[in-house]
């Protein structure tokens, strides 16, 4: 019966029959021989070879390659192998990186480090471990992500353990040991966690509409039509998973499948794009984020297509034949310097950064009046060179409180670097009034450039 469960554990993931090694190794450790060591080695290292050496080749053909996760080791997962041995330091410089470290700390903080007190019990996820701490994969070593959840059984249990142990220890000797691991450990880590930047985040982005959010992307995805081919970003691919025509924002802008070399193509019309503009792992540098991704989008839109949805950066555009085109849709316009300006704008306005960092100028912006629980924020613009991406940190102030947005110029498609030299440009956002105090008129509007690729809040 243990065998049959093992085997129906290790068909998950790939990286489950590493913990069946583990567990062998564990028994061996705690001094046990025979079936506990063999069995489950036997079985991991099996079952991890057929999975590696012919499942997932058989059902990859050529896509993902593998050894691309661990960055300059190797180009392939042999050499990677191959070239730890050969240089250990540089691949201990990698795995205990500064992202690193701090993914570790993120791991054990919640639990007070307790599981140091009983490292024994850790053993069966070692293997994983190591992986993780080879691979150059942002998303592997964040705790945002669902590849941490073979951790968090063994985190937990080596807690239980650990806090065992104390107990059986003297007072004199328990006491300090519990000021080390609950109290100075943990305080430590916040150095190099990340969560104290995260804590300051969120207070400091209190009145952000993330709770209503939620709410917003099911009224987008309800506007894309029953089996229609969709392009969807990654926040909406579950929801629309009911269709064949499925397609990945995430890689049609990356240009690639991922980690491969292979290009990612759609094999037919896309009648709708579905996007949220603020993505963390699609529009970050750590994900995929490329200066040029955009391009890979406009190459699909249909001229005749117009956007039917945008609300805090979730846009959804649809491709069905429209008499509208995209130069005049509610989202971006763009014309000569040589045509006539819109309207500057309309409310006290302070900028900076824009024209030294970036080569744009913000002539002026407009707050339009609530319309059915939404306001239009229209942004006046002009390129005096060739420009590069970025975001806009914006504050909407009241005589007594700050609103603070981010507005994503082009909302990904027509981006500032698109925009060109010696062109007027117009971007409109639409920002839902629960984060805008009905009761306060906004008398000063602050705006200054962030530069692109970085998660925003």
């Amino acid at each position: 019966r243990t065998l049959v469960f093992l085997f129906l554990a290790m068909s998950c993931q790939e990286n489950i029959p590493l913990i069946a090694i583990g567990f062998g190794i564990y028994a061996y450790v705690d001094g046990r021989r025979g079936k506990w060591v063999t069995w489950p080695s036997v079985c991991g290292v099996g079952y991890f070879l057929i999975a590696v050496l012919w499942i997932m080749p058989h059902y990859n053909e050529g896509t993902i390659e593998f050894y691309r996760l661990y960055g300059d080791l190797g180009n392939s997962l042999t050499e990677v192998v191959i070239n730890c041995i050969k240089n250990p330091v540089k691949a201990v410089s990698i795995m205990l990186s500064d992202s690193k470290r701090a993914w570790m700390a993120t791991l054990l903080v919640p639990i007070g480090f307790l599981s140091l007190l009983a490292p024994k019990t850790m053993i069966p996820v070692l293997l994983v471990l190591g992986q993780r701490l080879l691979s150059q994969r942002h998303a592997e070593s964040t705790i945002l992500y669902h590849y941490q959840a073979e951790f968090i059984p063994f985190i937990f249990v080596s807690a239980v353990y650990g806090i065992q142990r104390v107990r059986s220890w003297t007072t004199e000797l328990r006491t300090p040991i519990l000021i080390i691991t609950l109290g100075i450990l943990p305080i430590l880590s916040m150095g190099i966690s990340g969560i104290p930047q995260e804590l300051l985040a969120i207070t400091n982005h209190a009145k952000t509409p993330t709770k209503h959010r939620t709410e917003q992307k099911r009224e987008a995805t309800a506007l894309i039509s029953a089996g229609a081919p969709a392009l969807a970003s990654f926040s909406f691919q579950p929801k629309l998973s009911n269709r064949s025509g499925l397609y990945s924002f995430h890689h049609l802008y990356d240009g690639h499948y991922t980690l491969s070399s292979r290009r990612y193509t759609i094999p037919e019309p896309v009648k709708y794009i579905i996007l949220d503009t603020h993505e963390p792992l699609t529009f970050s540098r750590n994900g995929f984020y490329t200066a040029d991704g955009y391009t890979n989008i406009l190459e699909i839109l249909n001229p005749s297509a117009t956007v039917s949805y945008a609300r805090n950066g979730i846009v959804v555009i649809d491709q069905s034949p429209s008499a509208r085109t995209l130069s005049d849709t509610s989202l971006f316009s763009l014309r000569p310097h040589t045509q006539p300006r819109w309207l500057s704008g309309s409310h006290q306005l302070s900028t900076e950064g824009f024209t030294n960092l970036y080569n744009v100028t913000l002539n002026g912006v407009t707050l339009h009046p609530a319309t059915n629980n939404y306001r239009k924020l229209n942004c006046y613009w002009s390129t005096v060179g060739t420009t590069k991406d970025f975001n806009v940190s914006v504050a909407l102030e009241t005589t007594s409180e700050s609103t603070q947005l981010t507005l994503v110029p082009g909302h990904r498609i027509w981006p500032p670097q698109s925009w060109g030299s010696n062109h007027l440009v117009r971007t409109s956002h639409y920002i839902t009034t629960d984060q805008l105090n009905p009761d306060q008129p906004i008398v000063h509007i602050r705006m200054k450039p962030v530069p692109a690729g970085q998660p925003i809040k």
